[in-house]
């Protein structure tokens, strides 16, 4: 890097992870996410065509984790850089990367998009509770098994919880059904899969 660039590059990366107004404090009176902007800071300051971040948020609280996500973000979008991410955060994982692997005892099990990953699953999950009814909820189990595109309904501590590959169209029947058998549903969730259980599945 020329002599002449080396201040304005320090400024800007400064700017970037705003440590503008710490620059010129000690670093040991840094808190653990002022000290990892720091770190992408000082990766940034030579602008590589490829940067490697090893688990850029780990230890970090929420808050602080999002706004580290926000600077790769910008990362991303002023420098066109390629990013390499580690981390043990799979929500890290689907929020920032377009492509993401998977390793589990040193070798890669998988390496596609998140959204490919998560509809492989092949299955969204429809979870509902009951306000009454709860002596037919084995009839209504059994109505729910023989409907199209309910691939398997389970049920825990009081919890049904049926997996499906077109839950827009069974969610109606569902109420159909319970409208029938004058049962009243407490509550009702659609839950897609995450890459929690993307990982899982892979690494058991």
């Amino acid at each position: 890097m020329p002599k002449e660039k080396v201040q304005s590059r320090i400024d800007e990366v400064i700017s970037l992870v705003e440590l503008e107004e710490k620059q010129n404090e000690a670093t040991i009176t840094y808190s653990g996410g002022m000290r990892k902007r720091l770190d992408i800071a000082c990766g940034l300051l030579h602008r590589p065509k490829v940067l490697f971040l090893d688990e850029p948020t780990v230890g970090l609280d929420i808050q602080t984790r999002r706004k580290i996500w926000e600077y790769i973000r910008k990362i991303r979008k002023e420098f066109e850089m390629t990013l390499f991410v580690s981390t043990h955060y799979m929500e890290e994982a689907d929020k920032l990367c377009d492509r993401v692997g998977i390793i589990d005892y040193g070798k890669i099990q998988v390496i596609d998009t998140p959204e490919i990953m998560k509809n492989a699953m092949g299955s969204d999950m429809i979870s509902f509770s009951l306000i009454n009814g709860i002596a037919k909820q084995d009839e209504l189990i059994n109505r729910i098994k023989q409907t199209e595109f309910v691939n398997q309904v389970t049920r825990k501590q009081g919890e049904i919880t049926i997996k499906s590959s077109q839950c827009s169209e069974v969610i109606p029947k569902i109420f159909q059904m319970t409208s029938e058998m004058n049962i009243e549903i407490d509550s009702l969730s659609l839950n897609r899969p995450t890459l929690d259980d993307v990982f899982i599945s892979y690494t058991g």
